[in-house]
Parts: structure tokens; C-alpha cells; sequence
């Protein structure tokens, strides 16, 4: 840890990696990573040393939360001058067997994480800081709870001043486990809640939520008499729906109104497109299928010669959407020739 006297910074040794710069261990981070039930994972191998100044690891994963520094920290090895980042700072849980054999889970708090560290080390200060004592023997080196219980124990290295830990890192448990204690968490099982919560999604992604998220109801069933939502139908529509009229023709083929669409799919004969003429007075329509663009103008003289002829009135008037198909010269040249 750095700390000032007289305006100069003393810098922390942890067996050869001394430590410049730790940012403030405060938990105020959103980056958090929480897991709830816990294995025993591989050995690790995890030293007690009294020159530590903090507990290290250089490996992510072994962490059951963490906090991610908003700027890292720094570190540098004694036997060469490049930095190392702490990135995080967190908990990680370690199951330790004693030198009586004993079994014990150890949860080590305010970990840093340096990935280029030289392997786990234990502090016995940080601990002995938050009320923790020591018996350190030749051979051994163990750390008591305020009740003076012992909860671990590291064995010495010959020819070093470090003590072996024999612990295991404990690790998430198979994803089989978490489902058996999640799954009563969401029991709702009505469709058309489940659509509003998730943001009016699609069918086949609500269909799928057991597949992606733990916890989920093992059945939604689709709702059949609620297939059409007031919400997805606002929100999803281009344009809002035309205000209905209010003034009508009373008389046939005063007005005809004309619009041409696309099928979804060109039919066997070829027919790609519909020209509609719909009579304005009693809502009658005519439709013709016609293959192309251009062979609208064909279409809608067959329409206009044959009602003219079966209602004996002559049509006055034609409302279009001013497309080209409609509004172009070859058209008005017809109609104001047949019209006057």
C-alpha cells in the first residue's frame, strides 16, 4: 500500500512485487459479479507470507465477487522496471484442510487481482488488521479469529520465508444445481404479462425464454384470444389510420377511388400486382390482376367502359395516391378526352 511521510511515497513489498498504487477498496462499483452456490474446484497453490502486504491473485476466476477499480492500480516486480495493473479487487472463497486434517471454508476478503503476479498470496497483516492474531513457529504458521480460533495454517517452505497453504479454490457449481433452487422465481405463466414485461417481443422469443433464461416457467401458452395487441399495433404501425369521412357521394361514379399493390407472391400465371377501383356511393370494388406496372392503364379503361356501361352514367371523378401509374401523361390525355 502507498503511503506518505513527508511528502515522499513508500512503496509495499510482497515478495519481490512491490505494490506502488492501490486505488480506495470502497464498494461503490455497478460492475459487480455475484455467485451463489459453490464447489470445490482444483488445488491452488497459495503462500502466507509477512512481507505481503495485501492478498493477491493473478487469477479472475477465482474471485465469488469483485469490484473493478475505476483507475487500476500499479505494481512492479523488484527484478524488472515495467508496471503491472490491479485491476479488481474482490472475495474469493478457499476450502483448507488443516495440519490435523480438519476441513475448513475460508472466505478471503479484499483480494487484489494482478494478472501478471507471481502467483496467490495470503497477508497475514491484512488479516491480523481486522482483529486476527498469529502463532508462528518454525515449521508452521497459523492465523486465530478474535476467539482464538485457528481457520488456517501454512506450512514452511524450506530455505524461504513463505508458508504453504494447502486450500482449494471453490468454484460455481453445475448449472443443474442453480436451476433447482431457482426455479419457483418467476411462477406467473400468463402470456399477454409476460409480453408487456419483455417489451411487447415476438412469440417465438417468449416461446424460447425457458432455453435462456434459469428460473423461467417450464410452460407459457400462447394466448389465441388476445392474438392482437393495442400496444404492438400503435407501436409498430408507419402511420396512424385515416380519420373516417364524413361527406359521401350519393350518386354512382362521382368518384372512384384507385390504388394499385403488390402481391406478397407472383401467382402461377404470372399476375404480380392488383389494380382496385372502389365506387365511392356503395362501396362496391372491382379488382384486376394484372402483371405488370404498366398494364394498370388497360386495366382501368376495361373498369370505366364496363360500369359506364352497366350504370349509364359516365364516372366524373378519380382519387389517387398522385403515383406515376396513375398520374402520368398517357392517362390524363384519356381521361380528358373522354371526359369533355
Amino acid at each position: 500500500m502507498k503511503e506518505k511521510k513527508n511528502g515522499k511515497s513508500k512503496e509495499a513489498t510482497v515478495n519481490g512485487l512491490n505494490i506502488i498504487e492501490v486505488p480506495s477498496m470502497s464498494i461503490n462499483s455497478n460492475e459487480s459479479i455475484s455467485v451463489s452456490c459453490y464447489i470445490e474446484g482444483e488445488k491452488s497453490d497459495w503462500m502466507m507470507d509477512t512481507g505481503c502486504s495485501q492478498h493477491i491473485t493473478p487469477h479472475k476466476e477465482d474471485y465469488m465477487y469483485y469490484w473493478k477499480f475505476p483507475k487500476p492500480g500499479r505494481a512492479k516486480l523488484a527484478s524488472d522496471v515495467k508496471e503491472l495493473e490491479i485491476i479488481v479487487f474482490g472475495i474469493v472463497p478457499i476450502g483448507h484442510t488443516m495440519t490435523n486434517g480438519n476441513h475448513l471454508n475460508v472466505t478471503v476478503h479484499d483480494v487484489l487481482y494482478i494478472p501478471k503476479a507471481i502467483g496467490r498470496f495470503f497477508s497475514p497483516n491484512v488479516a491480523m488488521e481486522k482483529g486476527c492474531s498469529a502463532i508462528l513457529t518454525y515449521e508452521t504458521m497459523s492465523m486465530l479469529t478474535a476467539n482464538k480460533t485457528t481457520y488456517l495454517t501454512g506450512t514452511r517452505i524450506t530455505n524461504n520465508q513463505l508458508y504453504h497453504i494447502a486450500a482449494r479454490i471453490l468454484e460455481k457449481e453445475p448449472p443443474k444445481v442453480q436451476i433447482s433452487t431457482v426455479v419457483t422465481i418467476n411462477p406467473f405463466t400468463d402470456y399477454t404479462l409476460w409480453h408487456r414485461r419483455l417489451g411487447h417481443t415476438y412469440q417465438h422469443m417468449i416461446r424460447n425464454l425457458l432455453k435462456a433464461v434459469i428460473g423461467t416457467p417450464t410452460l407459457i401458452p400462447y394466448d389465441e384470444s388476445n392474438r392482437i395487441c393495442d400496444g404492438c399495433e400503435k407501436g409498430k404501425s408507419k402511420r396512424p389510420p385515416f380519420p373516417p369521412s364524413k361527406s359521401r357521394h350519393l350518386e354512382h361514379l362521382d368518384l372512384v377511388h384507385c390504388d394499385l399493390d403488390e402481391l406478397t407472391q407472383t401467382s402461377i400465371d404470372g399476375y404480380k400486382y392488383t389494380a382496385t377501383f372502389l365506387n365511392d356511393a356503395t362501396s362496391f370494388g372491382y379488382v384486376a390482376l394484372i402483371q405488370k406496372k404498366s398494364n394498370q392503364f388497360k386495366a382501368f379503361k376495361t373498369f370505366k367502359n364496363c360500369a359506364e356501361t352497366q350504370l349509364d352514367r359516365k364516372l366524373k371523378r378519380i382519387c389517387t395516391d398522385r403515383r406515376t401509374e396513375f398520374f402520368n401523361k398517357k392517362e390524363k390525355e384519356y381521361l380528358l378526352r373522354t371526359w369533355y
